[in-house]
């Protein structure tokens, strides 16, 4: 049996640590190592961290940070420390179903993947199940219900669009893992770093059943937040430029396509094309 790491990174989590902690000790497939990493908890996150050690049976390797650094950095520390074959990511907060690990590395053997990613259900702060999703950003591949337990591959193509389920829903394996450190990029969030990685490789999927409970609260750092007016956008894409430094470590699939798509999105190039093509339009009348 291959090892089975989950890596967490932790930040004034008082409050839900310890249900998720205990979710992940009661997998059907136990996982051999917990990894976290605290980024300067001014709260007990830290304290109720060191209780739970004494009570698993999955040995807890906290590393605490002498300053703040951020999500995306707190994260790839953790990963910095993994030993494990197959990699769980994992948020402070959320819950996992009891056969979360085991089905999702089943389902990764059977299809040869590098990356996986689940649906989950939606939770609050109570831990209530959520039921008006219109007010979430959501994508069309995650249903939130009536899943079809079937298991679908992930084209690149299809991320180039955007992500369409958060990290803490990821599964990859050491190979994957190994490709991403050696990635500096922080401007792309390191789990869509991590899928991008996998649909390149023709080995990411997504397994249409809830395997986890994801809770929105006031206090998330990332995630389904609430739909919001659209940022101003750089000239040059944010995806483009990490597209562009995975080129040095491996070849990109559709890479010339890709980059046009991401060019054409930016708002400020289509207006200049629109504007061109209606110009050339009333020169030719």
């Amino acid at each position: 049996m291959k090892k089975i790491s989950v890596v967490m990174a932790t930040y004034n989590g008082e409050k839900y640590i310890e249900s998720q902690l205990e979710s992940i000790a009661n997998q059907t497939l136990q996982p051999d190592e917990i990894i976290i990493s605290d980024d300067c908890s001014s709260d007990s996150t830290v304290h109720i961290i060191n209780q739970i050690k004494t009570k698993l049976k999955i040995p807890i390797k906290l590393f605490i940070n002498e300053k703040n650094v951020g999500y995306i950095n707190n994260f790839r520390k953790a990963l910095s420390k993994v030993t494990g074959n197959y990699i769980f990511l994992c948020d402070q907060d959320d819950i996992w179903e009891c056969d979360k690990v085991k089905e999702t590395i089943i389902e990764m053997k059977i299809n040869n993947a590098e990356v996986a990613c689940t649906g989950f259900r939606l939770i609050d702060g109570n831990g209530n199940f959520i039921k008006n999703l219109s007010v979430y950003n959501s994508d069309p591949i995650c249903g939130y219900k009536n899943w079809t337990n079937k298991t679908y591959q992930i084209p690149l193509k299809r991320l180039i669009w955007g992500n369409f389920s958060p990290g803490c829903t990821y599964c990859f394996s050491n190979n994957v893992l190994a490709e991403f450190m050696k990635i500096k990029n922080i401007e792309v969030s390191h789990d869509f770093q991590i899928l991008l990685i996998g649909a390149n490789q023709q080995a990411a999927i997504y397994i249409d059943k809830p395997l986890s409970r994801y809770r929105l609260h006031s206090n998330n750092t990332i995630g389904m937040n609430k739909k919001e007016k659209k940022k101003k956008r750089h000239f040059e894409p944010r995806l483009s430029r990490f597209l562009k430094e995975l080129s040095k470590y491996c070849s990109i699939n559709n890479y010339c396509m890709s980059n046009i798509i991401l060019y054409l999105r930016l708002p400020k190039l289509r207006s200049i094309i629109i504007h061109f093509l209606h110009l050339e339009n009333k020169l030719n009348l």
